[in-house]
């Protein structure tokens, strides 16, 4: 995949977003913060873990109207249903199994109204679905996926598969092994087995519902210097000992205080979990990371790997080298989309979708392991060995869309082949339970 050069240029869509708004350096007067803090922690983010993220969220559980879209289709239509992936210019597809005119008619007549929900105008002929015909559910491959992913944590397959996702432009099951292979190129993913392990599980589950991804062993990623409040998505962090991460998108509770995503092991220092830790960019002080969150109390409960710092916060990201732009929303990127990460250190690096609902999840290099939602993107960067840069753990991931830019999760961890990132929608459910209030990524409507 070829790297393009301007990140609104990744697909020529044309975005009608509403009258455009100035953007300032960081701060803006329509961009006042509430008052209100964000809770504080009292130095454990240990009942954070303790939440449970539906496998399959219902409508009322999925965060923001294009994930209420996808999981309602699949709670009303299980036996239809094949995922969500998108065209080259932007459009949506529906992938279907079987032809049912009512799921058809369904599924354009709530896609219509997201829109609305999102405040934003989008020209007519952006908003017809298109539905593909596929093989296999949603549920089938989410079932796959279980089944590879339990045998991977039951230590049941070759250590060197580390990983199953769903990869739904292809409608299969991507199955990621680290084993050392001359004869697959780094990144590539293959719908034929080659080699023993991967024979196996083609073997048990079927041919043709899993490929193969040939990576590298996973680590974290944590090893634009002077902005001012409220702070941006992107924003370099810098800790006392000389830390560095990067923010995430800004978000705030609904009625109440405002504040910065990033990775859970941001929050430690040398392997301990730190109460509070002060973030600085450069001289200025950004705030405390209330929340550090790595890793669940059981293998049923979220176990993400996130932060939170409490903090000001606006609705714009970094992109490219300086330039800001506003998020709309948030969404668990299409299979097979292309999503940009905007790492302080690191730079902008974008890629495609490769598989979503990875699990189990990448491991990081702290006491603890995260576990849960996350989605994998394929980086274009791998012929360069640019795919692991120190200091861009918690770096906002976005899409370019036909209802405006998304955020669709934060970055958690790298390979030389692949980065990893939590799911927005993982996220923003999970806070949400925490602190009893929506969180939401913050918009221009809604800053």
């Amino acid at each position: 995949m070829k790297r393009l050069p301007i990140v609104l240029a990744v697909v020529a869509i044309p975005i009608i977003v509403g009258p455009l708004l100035a953007i300032g350096a960081g701060a803006s007067g329509q961009l006042t913060p509430s008052n209100v803090p964000i809770p504080t922690s009292s130095g454990s983010s240990a009942d954070i873990g303790s939440i449970a993220v539906p496998e399959q969220p219902t409508e009322s559980q999925a965060v923001g109207p294009l994930n209420r879209f996808y999981y309602g289709l699949w709670q009303d239509f299980p036996a239809s249903f094949g995922g969500l992936t998108t065209n080259s210019d932007g459009t949506y597809v529906v992938l279907e199994v079987g032809s049912t005119p009512i799921f058809e008619a369904t599924a354009q007549s709530r896609f219509n109204s997201i829109p609305g929900e999102l405040n934003v105008s989008v020209p007519s002929n952006l908003m017809h679905l298109t539905f593909r015909p596929v093989t296999y559910t949603r549920t089938q491959l989410q079932r796959t996926k279980d089944a590879i992913a339990g045998q991977i944590t039951s230590h049941a397959l070759n250590p060197s598969i580390t990983e199953a996702g769903i990869d739904e432009a292809n409608n299969r099951v991507l199955v990621y092994d680290t084993a050392p292979n001359p004869s697959v190129a780094p990144g590539a993913v293959s719908s034929v087995a080659t080699t023993p392990d991967q024979r196996a599980v083609a073997s048990s589950y079927g041919a043709s519902l899993v490929e193969f991804q040939h990576g590298t062993a996973i680590r974290g990623t944590a090893s634009r210097n002077a902005d001012s409040a409220p702070w941006n998505g992107g924003d370099a962090l810098t800790a006392t000992d000389g830390t560095t991460c990067t923010s995430g998108p800004g978000v705030h509770l609904v009625g109440g205080g405002h504040a910065l995503l990033t990775a859970g092991h941001c929050g430690y220092l040398a392997g301990i979990q730190q109460v509070n830790l002060q973030w600085y960019n450069g001289w200025t002080n950004v705030g405390p990371q209330v929340i550090s969150a790595v890793g669940g109390t059981s293998s049923s409960t979220a176990g993400l790997d996130t932060g939170l710092i409490a903090t000001s916060s606006s609705p714009i990201t970094w992109t490219g080298v300086s330039t800001r732009t506003y998020m709309y929303g948030g969404a668990t990127p299409p299979g097979g989309g292309y999503v940009c990460e905007e790492g302080a250190f690191g730079g902008e690096r974008c890629g495609s979708v490769q598989a979503t609902d990875i699990s189990p999840p990448a491991l990081v290099s702290e006491p603890l392991v995260p576990s849960g939602r996350e989605y994998c993107k394929y980086m274009d960067e791998i012929n360069t060995g640019n795919g692991d840069i120190g200091g861009d753990s918690g770096a906002t991931e976005w899409e370019t869309s036909i209802f405006g830019n998304l955020v669709t999760g934060t970055n958690v961890s790298a390979s030389s082949t692949s980065v990893f990132g939590e799911d927005i929608q993982a996220l923003l459910y999970v806070y949400s339970v925490y602190y009893g209030s929506a969180l939401v990524v913050n918009t221009p409507s809604n800053p």
